[in-house]
């Protein structure tokens, strides 16, 4: 394992404790309030694109808290993928329908199967956040569409990480405008949001919602 596998293996062992720590994911609210704030603005994105009956793919689920929140409010049809196989046994635990898949090769699903595609803080781990964003592309309807969250700023600049323009492997953000520019000829950005939780509530971060782009 890579320096770069065993660093993100070890922080995605580290967001597990959380999905562990919520049994009930009616409790949520409670016990992680500003994990719900972030599932709560994720749902209301998505919710005037889809219905409940609309196939959903959660990119990089870990345990499968996000899936268990949608399946909650109605939305039945939705699997996930992940990389690490402890994320995936604990979702598997809950009944949740998962598999193990990296985001830059979706093979595993044909073109057009997914009406959504939902990736919150797993692009900012990528090699190669354009690749992965293609392949969404590929699995998505031509009415599809993506919500993305990642840690990121408004304006500034920060390093390349190994030769690619976004991200850094220690910071893990994006700044605004370079996260549009890698969308383009691929989503037309219907909304794009920088919001601050604080300190210890999530940080700063970008939200996109996205509609796929037929080529």
């Amino acid at each position: 394992m890579s320096k770069y596998e065993d660093m993100q293996r070890i922080e995605h062992l580290r967001h597990l404790e959380t999905d562990k720590e919520i049994v009930n994911i009616d409790n949520i609210k409670e016990q992680r309030p500003a994990l719900h704030t972030r599932y709560s603005d994720a749902l209301c994105s998505i919710k005037k694109c889809l219905s409940t009956t609309s196939k959903i793919l959660d990119i990089g689920c870990r345990g499968g808290l996000l899936m268990s929140y949608f399946i909650n409010h109605g939305y039945k049809n939705i699997e996930g993928i992940d990389l690490l196989e402890d994320g995936l046994k604990l979702a598997e635990s809950r009944g949740l329908s998962v598999s193990q898949c990296d985001m830059h090769n979706l093979g595993i699903f044909e073109d057009m199967s997914f009406d959504a595609v939902i990736s919150t803080h797993s692009l900012e781990h990528c090699w190669d956040p354009r690749t992965a964003l293609e392949e969404i592309h590929r699995i998505l309807k031509n009415d599809g569409i993506l919500y993305i969250e990642v840690p990121g700023i408004k304006k500034g600049k920060i390093k390349n990480r190994n030769g690619i323009k976004l991200g850094n492997t220690n910071e893990e953000l994006f700044i605004m405008d370079e996260l549009v520019d890698i969308m383009d000829g691929l989503y037309n950005v219907v909304d794009i949001k920088y919001i601050d939780y604080g300190k210890g509530k999530g940080g700063s971060v970008i939200q996109c919602l996205l509609e796929k782009l037929k080529k």
